[in-house]
């Protein structure tokens, strides 16, 4: 009976060793992994619109010259983180107003004789632009009106540029912008010398993203 009882206990030994070596040394995989790349990309967007699209400028000269101030806002708004430049030019191949054509005019009023970086009180018989807003260079908007007029006498302070046939900064920052005002004022000044009649002209404002 000693005899059969160990072998059984050599057997249940055995059996258990056996076990040990199939299963406790066994790796379980329990989890695996797998990523996605999120990709997306925002595209540049630029806006320029401006409020009433005509600026009307009536005069009633007299022998001395009066002037007559109108303006419109020109709002912006870009995405692009590096900002944006605003520009104004000529909308044909004249710098004049004109009555009739531009290539053919019966009358002209001539282009201020100042610039964006030097603007120039107003002479009689011209016309020209200045602008005030955040990102308008200071030299265009320091002595540029702040209100409308209708035939005043001509301001001894404000100032203003002629306008070109190339585009010319009036505006421009280095960040993402909405809605962004920029208020762009025309004059003209006339004395009783100047041809009687309608003078039109175009300007173009042009927003690149930088």
């Amino acid at each position: 009976m000693r005899i059969i009882r160990i072998l059984k206990l050599k057997f249940v030994a055995s059996f258990l060793l056996i076990i040990g070596v199939l299963f406790g040394g066994a790796t379980i995989v329990s989890a695996a992994t797998a990523t996605d790349t999120i990709s997306s990309v925002i595209s540049q967007v630029i806006s320029v619109t401006t409020g009433t699209g005509t600026v009307n400028l009536p005069i009633t000269p007299t022998g001395s010259g009066v002037q007559t101030i109108g303006s419109d806002t020109v709002s912006v708004s870009t995405n692009d983180a590096a900002g944006y430049v605003l520009t104004i030019a000529s909308g044909n191949a004249c710098t004049t107003l004109f009555t009739g054509t531009c290539t053919t005019p019966l009358y002209t009023i001539p282009a201020s004789s100042g610039t964006a970086a030097v603007p120039v009180v107003q002479s009689v018989n011209t016309w020209g632009y200045c602008a005030t807003g955040t990102y308008v260079p200071s030299a265009l908007s320091t002595s540029c009106p702040s209100a409308n007029a209708t035939n005043q006498a001509i301001s001894g302070s404000n100032k203003f540029a002629g306008i070109t046939t190339s585009g010319v900064t009036i505006g421009s920052n280095s960040g993402v912008v909405a809605n962004n005002s920029t208020t762009v004022y025309f004059a003209v000044a006339a004395n009783t010398t100047q041809g009687a009649g309608t003078y039109s002209s175009s300007v173009v404002y042009t927003l690149t993203g930088n």
